[in-house]
């Protein structure tokens, strides 16, 4: 089945004009359900901190949070993507940067998970 109009997962379009086989995750993006998440994820975590609903501070320091957890993921991440064939032009694409770049960041981290032989690709 084809794309449907517009839809390539590299461009962000309303979500009808997605075929049912379309990848939505191939490609980093900021759309209306990231947003969503983001914003229930701060206010639960402004909430179970103890702080209350619109205590701007707060809401930094849960932002600040979400943003270097999410980073403390990513060598797992790919490393977890290797380790599932994926190639480093592949992670590349989805961390939307180069693979030299990727390479060149979590290769290290990735190479005691991943066979040897692999990180030449």
């Amino acid at each position: 089945m084809s794309p449907g109009p517009g839809c390539s997962c590299a461009i962000v379009c309303d979500w009808r004009f997605h075929d049912w086989v379309c990848d939505r995750a191939a490609r980093p993006y900021i759309d209306d359900e990231t947003a969503a998440l983001i914003e229930s994820a701060v206010e639960t975590l402004v909430c179970c901190r103890g702080s209350g609903s619109g205590d701007a501070g707060a809401a930094l320091s849960c932002v600040t949070s979400l943003i270097m957890e999410a980073l403390s993921w990513l060598p797992d991440a790919v490393a977890d993507a290797r380790e599932h064939d994926y190639s480093w032009d592949e992670i590349a694409a989805r961390l939307a940067t180069t693979a030299s770049c990727t390479r060149r960041r979590y290769a290290p981290y990735s190479r005691g998970r991943v066979p040897a032989a692999d990180e030449a690709e």
